[in-house]
């Protein structure tokens, strides 16, 4: 086609003239400009290699189209857990399966389940082995008891700890002679109007240890005491209106 430039021909061929300016670089054409005239031989060339590569991305298509499916992953079974009741040793126990199937015993009582016309022997086997699993289960109660009792221990611990840190912090905010706070606001300063709007109960029970001396107070925060004896909730104090130093 006489008087067409690159420009032109990237426009009837749909693609962009950046494009057709990197390949007319790749191909050696001498055209430094998109709106230069291509001669017969660098037209030629330029349209056989977009129809080769038109060519190229339908023959990848056709075989792509050809390949056969990925296989299918297998579906993972999914396992849970089942409440049941044992009829044998009638303990509670836990099926772990795909589906709740019926299956009335535990696995410790598939071997020696009650029988028709069985031996006295085995019914002494079985009421054995009902007896250790009694044992065992009483052996976890205890553990576990014990476990919480650590765990309660540790908290009321913690909580003595953070009730000594917070007098010590707020009882500090006190009226000084002129009438204003010791860190220089008016009372009740800052500190403690924060500690009215985060609890209220708190709020009140530091107000309290504020009545007492400096005696009663050491002793009550640091010796040792039995924490049930001061439990302070999360929105109301304990009662203290019987002081043990009366």
């Amino acid at each position: 086609m006489a008087n067409m430039t690159p420009s032109k021909l990237a426009k009837e061929l749909g693609v962009s003239k950046i494009e057709m300016f990197k390949t007319m670089q790749e191909l050696r054409l001498n055209a430094k400009r998109m709106d230069a005239l291509l001669n017969g031989p660098q037209e030629e060339k330029l349209r056989t290699f977009y129809t080769n590569q038109a060519k190229a991305r339908q023959q990848r298509i056709s075989n792509a189209r050809r390949l056969p499916p990925p296989p299918s992953t297998p579906r993972r079974p999914t396992v849970r857990a089942f409440s049941k009741t044992c009829n044998c040793c009638d303990r509670r126990w836990i099926h772990n399966a795909e589906e709740d199937r019926p299956r009335p015993l535990c696995d410790h009582c598939l071997g020696h389940d009650q029988q028709p016309d069985e031996p006295v022997e085995r019914k002494l086997e079985r009421a054995e082995a009902h007896a250790r699993l009694f044992r065992e289960d009483r052996d976890r109660a205890w553990e576990h008891a014990a476990e919480s009792a650590r765990m309660k221990d540790v908290a009321y611990e913690s909580r003595a700890k953070w009730r000594a840190a917070l007098a010590e912090v707020v009882l500090d905010h006190d009226e000084g002679p002129d009438g204003l706070c010791w860190c220089g606001e008016k009372t009740p300063c800052r500190t403690w109007r924060k500690l009215a709007e985060a609890n209220t109960g708190i709020h009140r029970q530091v107000e309290k240890w504020a009545s007492w001396d400096d005696k009663r107070l050491e002793e009550f925060l640091r010796e040792e005491r039995r924490p049930r004896d001061y439990v302070i909730d999360e929105d109301e104090p304990a009662d203290d209106s019987v002081d043990r130093n009366d």
